[in-house]
């Protein structure tokens, strides 16, 4: 069986994101299952929300979902309940496809439940752009842990495509534990350093959808200069994106193309009016603070200029 799984709170903000994302989904996947993961132990709201309009179900192993927070703590110190994406691998679904709430999908998953025919993993490669930043350190090179053309491989942890049974749970804690005397190799506390080096470690089988499938490709929405078009939105090299994540840009007010997010947030015909308003409300909110920033920039710049001593520093 194939499905889909997510991740998601009572957070205000993660409910409207977790709303235009299901949205979206189901208006090119109206037939496939989807199951939300509880964060943590504040899910009952947004569960009882998704599970009446799209009849979502919950991922109820807690033993796995606390053996993960656990596994977090002992390799960052702290818990991240980001970790929690690792249950997917022993959910009901034979083939999955993992999504971030704060993505807006905008073609059907066909093509990437195919690959799984031929790949253990199917990710894209969209994060290479930024090297090995926001998953490794530098020092990765020195511990000879991968081959260099490997650590090439990284991928963005908010979309990947995988198979029940190609991580048995006992491996995957192994692994993690390794992970812990290996910690300090990571970039930072969360998921993303975690699954990159997992799928390193335990997943040689895995194919990268934007070089596979490049005749429409994912996109972050802090790229400048794509175009919104009928409900779609497009590359600057004119290709149609695939799915649209907005990872790092939270407050939605302050969100790169905001008029696609309302239109999948607020889908019904009866919603227009307060899609336009919001939209207009939230482009003058964006236009306000650019000029607020452009005028600090500008002020700095003649403080610079005329008083340079107020800007040298003093021992």
């Amino acid at each position: 069986m194939r499905g889909i799984y997510t991740l998601a709170n009572d957070n205000d903000r993660v409910i409207e994101d977790t709303l235009a994302f299901l949205n979206s989904l189901f208006t090119y996947e109206q037939n496939c299952p989807v199951m939300l993961i509880p964060f943590n132990d504040e899910y009952h709201k947004i569960a009882s929300i998704v599970g009446k309009k799209y009849d979502v179900q919950i991922y109820d192993n807690k033993d796995i979902l606390r053996a993960l927070d656990l596994c977090s703590k002992e390799i960052f110190g702290k818990e991240t309940h980001m970790m929690r994406k690792f249950a997917c691998w022993f959910g009901p679904f034979d083939e999955f496809i993992y999504f971030d709430t704060d993505i807006v999908v905008l073609k059907d998953q066909k093509d990437t439940f195919d690959l799984l025919n031929e790949y253990d993993m199917v990710r894209d490669g969209s994060i290479r752009k930024l090297g090995i930043r926001s998953v490794f350190k530098e020092r990765i090179f020195e511990r000879n842990l991968f081959p260099k053309h490997e650590i090439n491989e990284l991928f963005n942890a908010g979309f990947f495509a995988s198979k029940k049974g190609v991580i048995g749970y006992d491996q995957l804690m192994s692994i993690l534990k390794e992970a812990v005397d290996v910690s300090d190799i990571f970039d930072h506390v969360g998921d993303q350093p975690l699954l990159n080096y997992v799928m390193l470690r335990a997943i040689p089988r895995r194919a990268n959808l934007r070089l596979l499938k490049p005749d429409s490709i994912d996109a972050w929405a802090g790229v400048k200069g794509m175009k919104v078009k009928g409900g779609r939105i497009y590359e600057t090299d004119g290709r149609p994106v695939r799915y649209v994540h907005w990872a790092g840009l939270k407050p939605v007010a302050m969100r790169p193309y905001v008029s696609l997010w309302l239109k999948y947030r607020y889908p019904e015909r009866k919603w227009v009016f307060k899609r336009v308003i919001l939209n207009i409300y939230y482009s003058v909110l964006q236009i306000k603070v650019g000029l607020k920033s452009k005028l600090r920039t500008i002020l700095k710049r003649i403080l610079m200029k005329f008083f340079p001593k107020l800007f040298t520093a003093t021992t």
